[in-house]
């Protein structure tokens, strides 16, 4: 397995044809206050599947840690996978959403992705304590992590 795509965005959805789509990819969001909620905000993940990793069914696991190594959540999944051709291989996408995530301060947060029990990517999220220069952070449109409207 192979992780192609692992970013935190404001939206994503996957579409007809198996297409995602990704708006308001960040990695940084200002907060004047702690503790402070994330009103919304998506993981959207692309993983490519070989031959080898069909016919098995496999452990698929998300986890939100601070830098302190502080577990914040923790999702996780069997995924069975159909078998795949030689030479071939198979692309699945998977958005999920967080809505009304908590931290209780400044710092750089983490979701980790393991698959069968091997850390596979690492998406960071930093979060600073203040007002944002300028307004918005790059990239970023309107309140941080609120779907578009």
């Amino acid at each position: 397995m192979d992780v192609q795509v692992a970013v935190l965005a404001d939206y994503a959805n996957v579409a007809a044809g198996d297409k995602l789509n990704v708006m308001g990819i960040f990695d940084t969001i200002w907060a004047p206050t702690f503790p402070t909620v994330l009103p919304f905000m998506v993981l959207a993940l692309r993983l490519r599947l070989d031959y080898e990793d069909g016919g098995r069914t496999h452990d698929l696991a998300i986890s939100l840690r601070d830098e302190d190594g502080r577990e914040y959540l923790r999702a996780a999944a069997k995924a069975n996978v159909a078998a795949i051709e030689p030479g071939r291989f198979q692309n699945v996408n998977q958005v999920l959403n967080f809505a009304g995530t908590g931290f209780g301060k400044a710092g750089t947060y983490a979701f980790h992705i393991a698959w069968d029990g091997v850390e596979s990517a690492r998406v960071d999220l930093i979060i600073i304590e203040g007002t944002s220069p300028g307004g918005s952070p790059p990239g970023m449109t309107g309140t941080p992590g609120l779907p578009p409207s």
